[in-house]
């Protein structure tokens, strides 16, 4: 069976989120240290997040949030256990924010004790998983941006409904293996 990137891409989120909150030295401040994972494209993304914030139940289960984005072209091969697929994906690691925060106020209350920490912590996750075979973080290629107040950059269009700041990661190589 072909892997699916979602479903090992969830597992990796999952036991970031289990190395962060085993962490002492990860302090959120007054966020939760938990994580959220969603996949599709921006406005999949967007609408699902407008109806959690609709929801009494469920409207503080939004951030900090790990997203990778859809569609993603993916390179078949025969491996030892069946298809391998190789892929460059592109995500992003979201956390909300005040409109009012000025770029120094966004380093120290976002960037640095929440954004950073979660994305260190998900590659060293991608590192140690089996299903990713383990890569080092250099042959990922990681190619990333500081994004102060996300969606700004567009002409002003803000995709959520929310304040965000994020961390995108605008390409990372990997091959996701089918372990029987």
């Amino acid at each position: 069976m072909i892997p699916s990137i979602a479903d090992a891409m969830r597992q990796v989120v999952s036991d970031t989120e289990a190395a962060i909150k085993a962490d002492a030295t990860v302090n959120f401040g007054t966020v939760p240290k938990q994580l959220f994972f969603r996949h599709g494209n921006m406005k999949e993304i967007s609408q699902q997040l407008t109806e959690l914030t609709a929801s009494p139940v469920h409207k503080g289960k939004k951030f900090p949030l790990v997203v990778l984005f859809r569609d993603i072209d993916e390179t078949l091969s025969e491996g030892l256990n069946g298809i391998t697929t190789g892929f460059n994906c592109r995500m992003a690691i979201f956390t909300l924010t005040e409109s009012t925060y000025n770029s120094d106020q966004r380093e120290t209350k976002t960037f640095k004790p929440i954004l950073r920490p979660i994305l260190e912590a998900f590659l060293n996750q991608l590192s140690q998983s089996s299903v990713f075979g383990m890569p080092k973080v250099a042959d990922m290629k990681v190619k990333k941006a500081d994004c102060f107040f996300y969606g700004s950059a567009l002409a002003g269009a803000n995709p959520f409904n929310d304040f965000v700041d994020a961390i995108e990661v605008q390409n990372i190589s990997l091959k996701l293996k089918n372990i029987c």
